[in-house]
Order: structure tokens, then sequence, then C-alpha cells
């Protein structure tokens, strides 16, 4: 059995105990991993050659925030398949807010895409100052290059960002990554041959109307056949007020086009961010990790759905259920910041 790893905002990590099996997908209870005064958020989690490596954005300041120019990148180890951890380590540090960090592994490098925001005037008023991206090397765990990333999104408008998905390879494409920008409600993508250059040109994948659809935090995955899977948060107030569960986004041929999106059952009834979605290729399942975050807090849980990889594309109400578990609460600012 294939074993993936969950790093929930980075407060939280794997432990031996099950809680659940549902066609051979066992998921460990939740335990501490990185509980502090820091505020830590936004990062990715590559298992390169066995071991674990953790980058996200960390504010280790007195006055530790969400948003603030203290924000920088760091990362860290583990040699145990999350059972501890070394401790982090800083590896890019401007004078802005070094934040949206993602990314993936590609021929033996780990790359992360990153945005500068300036947030030197208040923590409310910010602009982003450029995208880029850096190339770790694991053999000597350190920063290689930092480039430039020339985005349609930036471009258009300041407040373009990238998505929460790790980028993924595509046979006869090269490796995906996407950004999306809220304001002008617009996923993009592009393909990298190498996985390391990734100024190749950006095609669009959606870009409607708000009145249409409101289509934010986005994960895409290959599950074979020319087909890209994709979900999106739901942007879109109901009319009481309150938002809605994710949509699930198709390609049939590599990227070249997309389906109309469309709901899933996937937490339906809750508001549901930064969704989640990869491929489990030994039992060919899709799975999905939603969080909700309710405005009162009431309830609030993470969950992890599956789908048939020969029918998800056909029933985005399909996926099945197989296991939920109470956001933790260890202070204040609760899991997922808010």
């Amino acid at each position: 059995m294939n074993r993936y790893f969950f790093l929930i905002v980075f407060l939280f990590s794997c432990s031996k105990e099950r809680i659940d099996l549902l066609d051979n997908i066992t998921v460990t209870d939740i335990s501490p991993s990185l509980v502090s005064k820091n505020h830590t958020s936004e990062g990715l989690l590559v298992n390169s050659d066995g071991i674990l490596y953790h980058f996200f954005r960390a504010d280790t300041t007195e006055f530790s925030n969400h948003v603030s120019q203290a924000g920088k990148i760091v990362f860290r180890k583990s040699f145990n398949d999350g059972e501890s951890w070394t401790a982090m380590k800083t590896i890019y540090d401007s004078e802005f807010d070094d934040r949206n960090i993602h990314g993936g592994i590609a021929n033996g490098n780990i790359v992360i895409f990153f945005r500068r925001i300036d947030v030197s005037v208040n923590q409310s008023s910010y602009s982003t100052v450029d995208h880029n991206y850096l190339i770790f090397d694991t053999d000597f765990d350190q920063v290689i290059s930092v480039e430039n990333l020339i985005t349609p999104t930036l471009v258009d408008d300041e407040r373009g960002t990238t998505g929460t998905n790790k980028f993924f390879y595509v046979p006869d494409r090269g490796y995906f990554a996407s950004f999306f920008n809220p304001t002008l409600n617009k996923i993009d993508y592009q393909f990298s041959s190498d996985g390391n250059n990734w100024n190749n040109g950006w095609m669009n994948a959606y870009n409607y109307s708000q009145e249409e659809y409101y289509l934010t935090e986005n994960s895409f995955t290959y599950i074979g056949n020319n087909t890209i899977v994709g979900l999106a948060r739901d942007g879109v107030s109901s009319s009481n007020g309150t938002y809605t569960n994710y949509y699930q986004l198709v390609s049939f041929d590599n990227g070249d086009s997309w389906e109309e999106p469309l709901k899933t059952n996937i937490d339906s009834g809750y508001y549901t961010p930064a969704p989640l979605i990869f491929l489990e290729e030994n039992t060919q399942n899709v799975l999905c990790i939603s969080t909700t975050r309710q405005t009162n807090q009431l309830n609030d849980h993470i969950s992890v759905y599956m789908n048939k990889i020969d029918s998800v594309c056909f029933s985005p109400k399909g996926y099945k259920l197989v296991t939920q578990m109470n956001r933790p609460d260890p202070t204040e600012k609760r899991l997922y910041g808010y």
C-alpha cells in the first residue's frame, strides 16, 4: 500500500494510530507536530528518497502574524515518516512577506513557487511585488537559484497567486502547475517540460464572470487517459450569506479544453476552502482532503473522500467519505489559522 502524508496547515502530522479503513485506504489520527507562538502557514510536503521535506511560510517575530513583512520560507525534514522533525531552517527571507508557498519535485530538485507582498503600509492594505520560484537542491539542502515567474495573473492584476496544489507530471505534456486570480476570477496554468523552467507561456482553464462562477483556490491531479481532474473553492455567497462547497473541474484532453464546473458532494452544506486532490495508483482511487471553515466555527472538521478513477469525471456527487475528524483547537487561532 502506498503511503501518503498530509500535513494540514503545519500544526499537525501523522501518528501510528489508525482511525478508519475503506477500500484499502488507511487514515491515521491527528497528533501535534509543530505547535508554537509562531504563525506558520501555506506550504507543501515532498517525499525525496524516503526523506520528508516540509516547506512553509513562517513569521517568527514577537508579533507573529498571518500577514507581515516578516514572513519567510523555511523547511524541516523527517527521516521517520513524520514521527519527528528537524528544527526549521530559513531558506529565503526578503524584505517583503514571502508567502503562498507551493510546488513539487522534478528531476531530483524541489521547486517552490511563492509570492512576495508589500505589507509596509498596514496588514489590510498590501500589494503584490512579484511572483517567483526557487530551486532547492536536496543533496546540500540549499537554494541553488531563484527565478522571477512571469504570470498573466500578475500582469493583469496584483492579487494573482498560486493554487493549493503540488505540480504533477502529465505524459507527453510535462509538469502541470496552476495559478488563480481572485479579483479577475480566472485560473491559469502551464506545462514545464523539465519541471525546472516555468516561463513557457500560460493557458487559461477557467475565466467566468462572478455571476456564473467564482473559482479561487484549486488543486488538480492527472488520472490517466489524457484526463486531468481538479477541485476549486467556491467564492460565491449563497442566499443566506454563507459560502458553499467545492466545484469539480475536468479536462479530457490534457488541459487543451475544460468542461463546465460541476458541484461535488464533498462536505455539502459547508464552506470548504483550500482543496487537495490526488490519485492513489494502487487502488485507482481519487482521494480528496476537505477542510470546513464556518463563521461560528461549530462542527468544523477535516474530511477524506474518495471516488473511483473510472467514474470520478462523470459523478462529481459520487465521492465517498473515508473518514472525518473534528478540527483541532489548540489555540484561539485554530487549525487553518481562522
